[in-house]
């Protein structure tokens, strides 16, 4: 419909009552209804405008509370027609009722929740080179596999798609979720996952191979979880795993990492100061905004093998760090944790040497467990080498066969 005033007058003032607007086409313009020009305006009663390509609504169209105007048309009685233009439960299943997760997310609303099937979905064909949801605490929930891990794949292999960007509006009232999800290789300036601003939690999800300038996991201003993640084999020309960022003029986080790994990831910036591990960020962006810092408190997490400028966790002295029951170690930065003070509250190991964090030592086959195999072992090279060196002397003698008969028997 294409409604155009002749600028007298009130102008053109048509209704729409009681109508269905679906699958009309327009090459260039909206292929719904279209209010040209001022004054007057195109009135919706009762109607739903969904499914024409170009777009549904343009200019001045006014939608009444029992009208809607969205792109996906949802037929939920079977009969060949539209019932409503979105799912009023706030469930947006791809791809069963949006084929694709782009045409989901142009239709979220505050509150929201993705669901998506499993499978692996390829990110090649999006318009858009991000998904970005502003002022909205929406979440993106996937499916598992039988040994829950996440079975849904969202894979950005051979795009321009750079992330997915969830910015909440401060508020408790929804929060924001992302769970069961695997998210890889997503690239081009600003690559990963952000959810900032709002409560939440991310759990079970795998971010995976990101690249380009900042990449992995981010969150900021948020207050929640980050639960058995894994963040990996990210490569960065700036902040490579996961990486903490709190703006001036929003709370500041109350976050909580457990049973997370983050390894090998890669960050390298060309005048220095690159992560390739965890990043706390410190100074200002180009709108003069200046960073703050909350507090992040990690529970039996590891980080290892991160390089780049730097590897392992870089501090930032407005930030309350805490670990407990977590490894750092063998990341390329000796001493693994800097730029600032942290908490140790117990059962922590921070090591250049991985080694020098076994909780077996004397497992030498690493097989869960000190028997006779590493005992045969240890007896080789008695007096030859420090194969078997348990206490980092130099040598391997009684002191080592001591230690591994002290720990005889499985590992705990």
């Amino acid at each position: 419909m294409f409604s155009k005033s002749n600028g007298y007058n009130d102008g053109a003032q048509p209704s729409l009552v009681d109508c269905l607007v679906t699958e009309n086409t327009a090459s260039d313009g909206v292929g719904g209804i279209r209010h040209a020009t001022w004054p007057g305006q195109t009135t919706v009663v009762n109607s739903i405008i969904c499914g024409n390509a170009g777009g549904q609504v343009f200019g001045a169209v006014v939608l009444d509370d029992d009208s809607c105007g969205w792109g996906n048309c949802l037929d939920e009685d079977g009969d060949g027609a539209p019932d409503r233009c979105r799912d009023a439960d706030g469930i947006l299943h791809v791809p069963s009722e949006y084929p694709t997760l782009e045409m989901a997310w142009e239709e979220l609303a505050n509150g929201d929740t993705i669901a998506i099937a499993a499978g692996t979905y390829f990110l090649e064909d999006l318009d858009e080179e991000t998904l970005v949801a502003e002022e909205m605490a929406v979440s993106i929930i996937g499916e598992t596999n039988a040994d829950g891990t996440p079975a849904t794949i969202l894979d950005g292999e051979d795009s321009d798609f750079a992330g997915i960007y969830i910015e909440g509006s401060d508020s408790e009232e929804h929060p924001m979720v992302i769970e069961h999800v695997h998210f890889r290789r997503f690239g081009t300036a600003g690559g990963g996952v952000a959810l900032t601003n709002g409560i939440g939690y991310i759990r079970n999800c795998i971010f995976e191979g990101s690249y380009d300038s900042s990449t992995g996991l981010r969150v900021g201003n948020f207050q929640g979880t980050v639960e058995d993640c894994l963040i990996f084999d990210s490569t960065s020309n700036f902040i490579g795993g996961l990486s903490f960022l709190d703006w001036d003029g929003h709370p500041a986080s109350e976050i909580t990492v457990t049973n997370c790994i983050i390894e090998n990831n890669y960050g390298s910036f060309p005048w220095g100061g690159g992560n390739g591990g965890v990043h706390f960020f410190l100074g200002t962006n180009s709108d003069g905004d200046s960073s703050i810092g909350g507090t992040a408190h990690f529970v039996d997490c590891t980080i290892t093998g991160n390089s780049g400028n730097n590897g392992g966790i870089d501090l930032s002295p407005q930030w309350n760090v805490i670990l407990t029951s977590t490894t750092v170690c063998g990341n390329e930065t000796p001493g693994q944790i800097y730029g600032g003070t942290w908490t140790d509250a117990s059962g922590n190991c921070v090591e250049d040497v991985c080694d020098d964090c076994s909780v077996c030592p004397g497992d030498l086959d690493g097989n869960g467990e000190v028997g006779v195999d590493d005992l045969l072992a240890l007896l080789a090279v008695f007096g030859i080498s420090d194969g078997g060196d348990l206490n980092d002397d130099g040598a391997t003698d009684v002191n080592d066969v001591l230690i591994l008969i002290s720990s005889w028997g499985d590992c705990l």
